[in-house]
């Protein structure tokens, strides 16, 4: 065993806040260090290691839910779209260790105290749940649009007349790609009797902002109709949207008159069009 390096400056205490610590005996203090450290581990263990169960689900999460950049454009059947329960029944979610119940606390005041966050600084109209709402208010303008493919720059003043629907997707989207034949229908459908259908890619991941990824997925998907790159969240944060997929239906006044977030409801939407494009 080797031996200790007396110091003579830390013996004398100028290099601790505790001068008494200097006249322990060298053993007593090694002692005390050695109980110390003990303490640390205990009180910080657990911590450590519920971030790392927190950190290893969010790895499976983002490898699941995600593809090589050239693969990206596959259908996929999840996306950031989804609820607690629905991630819960996935068969690579991580449970909690039974050894770690405290988690679950810290997990719940968090979520807490965010949707008090939310709830002070976000519009109603903006936290709307996962299904169908009518309400009546000014759409925003298009803005920060990095790239039109599919069309010229389109602005809701030059639409203004015609019923619009503004779809908030993402290439690599399982929700967004399993919407995208409803929106294609409608496009063909009603196309003709004044419907316009602008889609607003905002990507969720960084190889989703490239411009030729972009135009692979729409050409893969058939998609015909405008789309808007929304790459810096300009036009998303316009609307106060948070989900992909999000439908906005403006009417021929330039007024949000119907909105649905996810998927389903495809006739419920296809009514609301109807509706929008029989009035005057």
């Amino acid at each position: 065993m080797g031996h200790f390096r007396r110091d003579t400056a830390y013996e004398k205490g100028e290099n601790r806040q505790h001068a008494f610590h200097s006249k322990l005996p060298l053993m007593m203090r090694c002692l005390r260090y050695s109980v110390l450290r003990r303490k640390f581990c205990i009180a910080v263990y657990p911590a450590c290691r519920a971030i790392h169960n927190i950190a290893q689900r969010a790895f499976l999460r983002h490898k699941r839910d995600t593809r090589e950049q050239f693969n990206a454009v596959m259908p996929m059947n999840t996306s950031a779209c989804r609820g607690d329960g629905f991630i819960s029944r996935r068969p690579d979610f991580l449970p909690h260790s039974e050894d770690f119940h405290m988690l679950a606390a810290i997990k719940n005041a968090a979520a807490c105290a965010g949707l008090a966050a939310c709830a002070a600084i976000v519009p109603v109209h903006a936290a709307a749940p996962a299904s169908a709402n009518t309400h009546s208010n000014a759409a925003p303008e298009f803005a920060g649009i990095d790239t039109w493919l599919n069309s010229a720059p389109l602005t809701l003043a030059q639409l203004r007349g015609k019923v619009v629907l503004v779809d908030f997707w993402t290439f690599a989207c399982g929700n967004c790609v399993n919407t995208l034949p409803s929106v294609k229908s409608w496009h063909r459908k009603y196309a003709d009797k004044g419907l316009v259908v602008i889609g607003v890619h905002t990507p969720e991941f960084p190889f989703e902002q490239d411009t030729n990824n972009v135009k692979r997925a729409i050409e893969r998907f058939g998609i015909t109709y405008p789309v808007a790159q929304d790459n810096r969240y300009a036009t998303w944060a316009a609307y106060g949207n948070q989900y992909w997929p999000a439908f906005y239906l403006i009417d021929k006044h330039g007024q949000v008159a119907y909105t649905h977030v996810g998927e389903g409801d495809y006739a419920q939407t296809e009514a609301a069009i109807q509706k929008l494009l029989a009035e005057r």
